[in-house]
């Protein structure tokens, strides 16, 4: 009997990382800060073996590399170094063709909080 209660954790360990949601592909959406201000997101995303890489800007002109990020079920984390020195870290929720949560904007003692909602582009 504990040999297969052992069988099936390991079965589950080493799978676990192939269930993560496949995120990859283009996605379009907005950033809605807590003034209202709405800023278009364009977002390009790569997983290879639970990590995030790609990137993201408000479109095919303006882009910022996607520093580190990961998928854990259905939860999207990643984190981009943007200009003067900002940072933004977006912590997602996949919802079948949809990604929503919140990106926590960072520039010196300046912080604030946007809403982020995003669609897989066709």
């Amino acid at each position: 009997m504990r040999s297969i209660q052992r069988l099936s954790i390991l079965f589950l360990l080493g799978i676990a990382p192939l269930l993560a949601a496949d995120v990859t592909g283009k996605w379009e959406g907005t950033g809605t800060t807590p003034d209202g201000a709405v800023e278009t997101l364009n977002v390009v995303l790569k997983v290879e073996g639970g990590a995030i890489k790609g990137d993201i800007g408000p479109n095919a002109d303006k882009r910022f590399q996607i520093a580190s990020g990961k998928v854990d079920g259905t939860k999207v984390t990643f984190h981009v170094e943007g200009p003067n020195g900002g940072t933004f870290d977006f912590d997602l929720t996949l919802d079948g063709g949809s990604m929503k949560g919140t990106c926590h904007l960072k520039r010196g003692e300046d912080a604030e909080d946007a809403k982020v909602e995003l669609k897989r582009a066709s």
